[in-house]
């Protein structure tokens, strides 16, 4: 907190550091809720195995260097958080619209 005031603080780093939070939650929640849906649809061990692949390389991921003042790492999260997030939202759309599930 003594940072507060501190030219270290700007709204360009508050932003940077929630998103820096947010990717890594919303990928570690995607994750969860794939492996959830895998249990109720069937193919959990299928499932368990992809999300601890993800999982792992999302550790990998944090991992990166830092290139030219951007984290490697929040951008690959970033993409993998977001490709499972979409991934899931396709599959819960074709769900309620009645459509057949594909694999």
């Amino acid at each position: 907190m003594k940072l507060v005031g501190s030219t270290f603080i700007t709204p360009l780093s508050t932003v940077v550091a929630i998103i820096g939070w947010f990717f890594p939650v919303l990928a570690h929640t995607a994750t969860t809720a794939y492996v959830a849906r895998a249990g109720v649809r069937g193919g959990l061990g299928l499932a368990f195995l992809f999300a601890w692949v993800v999982q792992f390389a999302l550790g990998l991921a944090l991992r990166l260097p830092v290139i030219a003042g951007v984290a490697l790492g929040t951008v690959v999260t970033a993409i993998i958080a977001l490709g499972l997030f979409a991934s899931l939202w396709v599959t819960r759309n074709r769900a309620m619209s009645g459509s057949p599930a594909q694999p």
